[in-house]
């Protein structure tokens, strides 16, 4: 594994001083401090920052499964998103930055970075099949685009998956956010709370075997 997989790229709006910090391997965002220095994202003290394992904490990128659910038998809990290197890749405005070389851009509203995964380039752990195995699992491809925007008050990433094999793709992908939450609040309903789930939603307990 290249030592620059597992070097932390950090991403800081000028003129707010709000930043981030991904690191190339498993395209993981660690850490998102705010304009005021508030910072929101929690890593575990017991994380690998070595490529050993996915990092644990901040923002894995899941796909193509989440957990086992989609039985696909050569693949890792929650699938080869974040466990392999992601590349770098020119977004529109982006400067190459003098320090690092690494094309990003930073204006006057936020700053941001563009990563991609080709599938057939570039995992090479955890994927749908082995490369002797002659089903239909071998016919998938795919790339899949991830662009992280800093702002000063808020962080948006968006994952965009492209379809390029010659079959349809079975697929599920979240952020497995971990949040930094104080103590105090954790256990507050007025201050810890989730908005924007509002709609005919139905959850799986896994706790309690097929019951929803």
């Amino acid at each position: 594994m290249s030592s620059d997989s597992l070097t932390p790229i950090i991403i800081t709006h000028s003129k707010s001083s709000a930043r981030a910090v991904v690191y190339p391997f498993g395209a993981s965002v660690t850490s998102y401090q705010t304009s005021t220095g508030r910072e929101l994202l929690f890593v575990s003290s017991a994380a690998k920052l070595d490529g050993s394992k996915a990092i644990r904490g901040g923002i894995p990128v899941v796909f193509p499964q989440f957990g086992t659910s989609l039985g696909f038998p050569q693949m890792p809990s929650h699938g080869f998103a974040r466990i392999n290197t992601w590349k770098v890749i020119p977004t529109v405005n982006a400067d190459v930055n003098a320090d690092t070389q690494i094309p990003y851009y930073d204006n006057e509203h936020s700053a941001g970075i563009t990563l991609q995964l080709t599938y057939n380039q570039d995992v090479k752990n955890g994927r749908w099949a082995s490369p002797d195995d002659t089903t239909s699992q071998n016919c998938y491809d795919c790339v899949c685009t991830y662009h992280i925007d800093v702002k000063p008050q808020q962080l948006t990433t968006t994952l965009t998956i492209t379809n390029t094999g010659q079959t349809d793709l079975p697929y599920q992908a979240l952020f497995h956010t971990y949040l930094r939450i104080q103590k105090d609040q954790a256990d507050d309903p007025k201050q810890c709370f989730v908005k924007g789930l509002d709609g005919n939603y139905q959850c799986q307990n896994n706790m309690v075997e097929g019951k929803p």
